[in-house]
């Protein structure tokens, strides 16, 4: 037996994906500070737009951990769905008083069950690399998995497992492109 594995080639194995951020690196602490909760109460009803130094300081213990998120998932400063990710969370965040580093499961979907539709996928992306949540979209229906994954491990990331996943069950050696189409839209044999 041993004869053989040495006789077979080792594969080609690809570099593990590794996390592009580490939770361990910010301050995971559940509770908020008085200055948090001031904070979260003067922007209550208004979580997106623009405020005061004091409060942005006061928040950026748990401000800075989404920005990074954001960043990952590919968002460029200034995007408009960063300020209503943030400001969903902010709120929920305002709403639990805790913050989200402290999260039940049960908290995270009640906050992505009042999350906007458009930013949704970025909130469960915070609660994937931040708390380790890897399945708070099974139950949203039409959930874009390519999308969050992209967001998730990056593009480059998810666009070489698919292409190496593809290969090996592409059932020739050359994919089938549009230029093997025959002329009534069918691929040729």
């Amino acid at each position: 037996m041993t004869a053989l594995r040495d006789s077979v080639p080792a594969p080609d194995v690809p570099r593990r994906w590794a996390p592009l951020i580490s939770p361990a690196a910010y301050d995971r602490r559940g509770e908020l500070s008085r200055a948090e909760r001031w904070a979260l109460a003067l922007i209550e009803g208004r979580p997106v737009g623009r405020w005061s130094p004091d409060v942005g300081s006061a928040l950026s213990r748990l401000i800075t951990p989404i920005n990074d998120v954001l960043a990952v998932a590919g968002l460029k400063p200034g995007s408009w769905a960063g300020p209503f990710t943030r400001g969903d969370l902010l709120a929920a965040m305002g709403r639990e008083r805790s913050a989200f580093w402290g999260w039940d499961r049960e908290q995270w979907e009640r906050t992505v069950a009042a999350t906007n539709v458009n930013v949704r996928q970025l909130v469960i992306a915070v609660a994937y690399q931040l708390c380790g949540l890897e399945d708070l979209h099974w139950e949203i229906r039409g959930f874009k998995c390519r999308l969050f994954c992209r967001r998730v491990f990056g593009a480059e990331a998810v666009d070489q497992t698919l292409g190496r996943v593809q290969r090996i069950w592409t059932p020739s050696a050359t994919p089938r492109s549009c230029s093997a189409r025959t002329s009534n839209g069918r691929y040729a044999s």
